[in-house]
């Protein structure tokens, strides 16, 4: 492997990380893993991989490496604007969570978050100043819109973005695609 591609391989290990392996812990300390469940019970399944680990690897590589082609370079002033919209990003969705009720795991009734939740918040917040900050970029150095690569980072991170949104509408569900079956029962 060449140097080259060690900060994408460095970035989906920790997006692995932080996005799944943290939860899982704190899941399976909570819960256990793979024990029989009753039927009103709402855990962590096979979907968490597809959207946490799948889907946010891939648009945080995207993003890296458009960072890469861009020469970005950390401006506190930019990290800062990318961790406060990160911010609201997180606090709106918990918010819309709370509010349509969704039941999981992380949060098992509306406004009541456990250390998965809470995690969770930390995570996303991260996760989301880390997508936010080429947004950053490109509304300071607007001379970034003409180039090829950010039109093709944008429409790669949208659809992207749209399977993960299509992953949270199915999740609860088993899909079979080809020889791939993704189940939607808790461990």
């Amino acid at each position: 492997m060449t140097t080259r591609l060690l900060p994408y391989l460095v970035i989906v290990i920790l997006s692995g990380i932080l996005n799944w392996l943290i939860p899982l812990l704190i899941y399976a300390g909570k819960f256990g893993l793979f024990k029989k469940r009753t039927a009103g019970f709402v855990g962590c399944n096979f979907w968490g991989i597809v959207m946490d680990v799948v889907l946010a690897g891939m648009i945080d590589t995207i993003i890296l490496k458009y960072l890469f082609i861009v020469s970005a370079k950390p401006l506190m002033e930019y990290i800062i604007q990318a961790f406060v919209l990160g911010f609201v990003i997180m606090v709106t969705t918990h918010i819309v969570m709370s509010i349509t009720h969704w039941k999981e795991w992380i949060m098992p009734s509306p406004w009541r978050f456990n250390a998965g939740g809470y995690w969770h918040m930390i995570s996303m917040t991260l996760q989301m100043a880390y997508c936010a900050y080429p947004l950053v970029i490109i509304t300071q150095q607007t001379k970034l819109l003409t180039l090829v690569a950010t039109h093709t980072t944008i429409l790669a991170v949208l659809a992207l973005a749209s399977l993960f949104l299509f992953s949270l509408t199915v999740k609860h569900r088993d899909l079979e695609i080809g020889p791939i079956r993704i189940s939607g029962k808790p461990w």
